[in-house]
C-alpha cells in the first residue's frame, strides 16, 4: 500500500494572552515564504465581534482586515473563533 503525499504541513502558533499588536505580527510573520493556506483559531473571551486581548479588546474585523493582505489574497483561509 502507497502512502498518500502530504497535503498539509503547517507548524502552529501557540500564544498566550498576547497584545492586539503581538496578533497581527504572528500573521505577518506567517505570510513568509509560500503560503498556500492560512487557518487561525483565536480563543477568548469578548463581545460580539470583537476578543480580549492583553491590552484591551480587539475588532474581528481588523484580524480578518490583517489576514486579507496583499500576500494572503485569493488563498484558501479559515477563521475560527471561540
Amino acid at each position: 500500500m502507497e502512502a498518500l503525499p502530504t497535503i498539509c504541513v503547517c507548524e502552529p502558533v501557540l500564544k498566550r494572552n498576547p497584545t492586539a499588536q503581538q496578533i497581527f505580527q504572528t500573521i505577518r510573520e506567517n505570510q513568509q515564504g509560500e503560503v498556500s493556506a492560512l487557518a487561525v483559531l483565536i480563543m477568548s473571551h469578548g463581545n460580539s465581534g470583537t476578543v480580549k486581548v492583553h491590552d484591551g479588546s480587539l475588532a474581528l474585523k481588523h484580524i480578518v482586515m490583517q489576514m486579507n493582505s496583499s500576500k494572503l489574497k485569493g488563498i484558501p483561509k479559515v477563521r475560527l473563533v471561540d
